[in-house]
Formats: C-alpha cells, structure tokens, sequence
C-alpha cells in the first residue's frame, strides 16, 4: 500500500491507478490525523463506526455506512470518535487535475470547496453506495480498461455528491451570504489555480492582480484563509509535481527542474531534499520519503 507524507499541513499523495487513484482501507480506526489539506478529493466510508471531520467552520460526523467528502484544498483533520476506535473504513484519494478538460469542473471544484455527508435519506444516496462499490471492485481487477471505467463511475459519483451539496445548501435559509465569503471563495479558487499553474513565475502580486487586490492583502488573506503562506503552497505544488515527473521516469531532473519552475537545477534539489530528506534521484531509485 502507498504511503503518503505530510510536509507543513501538505499531503502528497502517492496515486496507483493511472496516477489518480489511491483507494486505500483500514481495519482499525485508531489515529487522529492532523490538520492538513491536499489537491485530491477524499471520499471515504466507515463501514461499522462513526467518524468525524473537522475543518475550518466545524465538525462533521458520518455515521456507519454514510459517505463523508472532503473537497479539494480544503484544510481538515480525521479520525474516531472519542470512545468509538476500532472501526473501519475505505478511503479514496482523486487527483483533480485531469477533470480540468471538461467545462464545467472549474465551477463543480468551487461548488465542492467544503466538506459533506451524504446521509442514508438523501435522494442520490443509493447511486453515490453503487459508484463507491464499483470503484472499489474495480480498483484491484485487471480489467484492460480499468482506468477509465473507475473514472467514468467517480464523475457520475462527484456530480450526484455536488447535487446533494447544492440541494443541501437551498433547503438552508436564504440568508445573505457572509461578509467576505466572496473573497474567501476566490482565494480557495486561486490556491487552485497555483496548483494547475505552479510551473509558471506566479509571485503575490501577479496572484493579487488577478483578484484585483494589492499583492500585500492577498499574502494576508491568502494565509488567513488557507493557513499557510502563498510561498509554501506553491511550493508545495510544485514539489508534488515533481514526485510526479520524477515517479514517471522518463525525464532527466534538469529537465524535470524546469517543468517545475525552477530555472536552477541545484535550487530545485536543494529544495527537494529540505522537503523530503531525500535527493530527487534517491527518490527516483524507490527511496521513502523521510519522516
């Protein structure tokens, strides 16, 4: 089973299907983890105990059999409840970077910024249980087109999960949106644009003309919200991208170094090595990522 790392609130996330997928289960839930954030989206479903998510505007608890979606860049903490360990759980992990081809994502990956609980009574349940079933038989075959049938059940899955989020937001009270959840939601969805983009020259103050806001309000904003710098973040995305390239292994980490907007090789490396204790080449040859 891949392992993951957590470097400064970041996941990365090692894929196994066709570079984005990880489905992953476990027996006993016993561990809380951290507050931390990732670019896949996390849909996961305890099978016999509850289990909580905690992000930035509460706590979330799905019970057994319900299905809890965490969005992409969203900051959250899981784990059992108190008193309930010892459940268990699947969990599958979905790169977002691929869907950026379909003309809608880009409003579907804003309208899913949060995190949700597809309760047993909602009118998608059913259909949402079947996708999460067939991907999860699906993960393990040896299916020739194994990669685009799990694909092809997880945008059925994450459009009907976007339904319910949208009827669950309507049949909330009308009230007038929060002040400053505007600019909240263009930050979360320039976070998002660093990711597509982190192999470019971005700085604060081409992120903040792009909102139309001083390069100084949005560093503030930009960490208030997302709890982290926007210089860690980008190079956060850029160090993922660069497990990526460098798991592929086709491309020599001079090249790789550029594709990752470094214009010096020994930056990138010097970079790469503070991140994971572990030179890009080392990391290349099957060496885990340090602790």
């Amino acid at each position: 089973m891949a392992v993951n790392k957590v470097v400064n609130g970041y996941e990365f996330v090692t894929y196994s299907v066709n570079q984005h997928f990880q489905l992953f289960f476990s027996a006993k839930n016993r561990n809380t983890y951290p507050m931390h954030y990732h670019n896949a989206m996390e849909i996961t479903l305890p099978l016999q105990k509850p289990y909580r998510c905690t992000g930035e505007q509460g706590a979330y608890v799905a019970e057994a059999q319900e299905v809890l979606f965490i969005g992409s860049g969203v900051l959250h903490c899981v784990g059992p409840l108190p008193g309930q360990e010892g459940g268990s759980h699947y969990t599958l992990l979905v790169d977002t970077g691929w869907l950026h081809q379909f003309q809608a994502f880009n409003g579907l990956l804003e309208s899913t910024a949060s995190i949700f609980v597809v309760r047993t009574n909602m009118e998608h349940y059913a259909a949402i249980r079947q996708c999460l079933s067939a991907i999860y038989d699906l993960y393990d075959g040896e299916d020739a087109y194994q990669d685009i049938l799990i694909a092809s059940e997880f945008l059925k899955m994450i459009t009907l999960i976007a339904r319910e989020m949208d009827r669950a937001g309507q049949s909330v009270s009308a009230a007038a949106p929060a002040e400053g959840s505007h600019l909240r939601q263009e930050i979360l969805f320039s976070s998002h644009y660093i990711q597509e983009h982190c192999a470019e020259a971005l700085t604060l103050e081409s992120m903040g003309k792009m909102l139309g806001i001083s390069k100084y309000y949005y560093h503030r904003k930009f960490k208030e919200i997302c709890q982290m710098s926007f210089h860690q973040h980008l190079t956060n995305c850029r160090m993922d991208l660069a497990c990526q390239k460098l798991k592929a292994g086709k491309d020599s980490v001079e090249d790789i170094a550029r594709q990752c907007g470094y214009q010096s090789v020994s930056s990138f490396i010097h970079v790469f090595k503070h991140t994971f204790q572990i030179t890009p080449a080392q990391y290349r040859k099957g060496v885990r990522l340090g602790p």
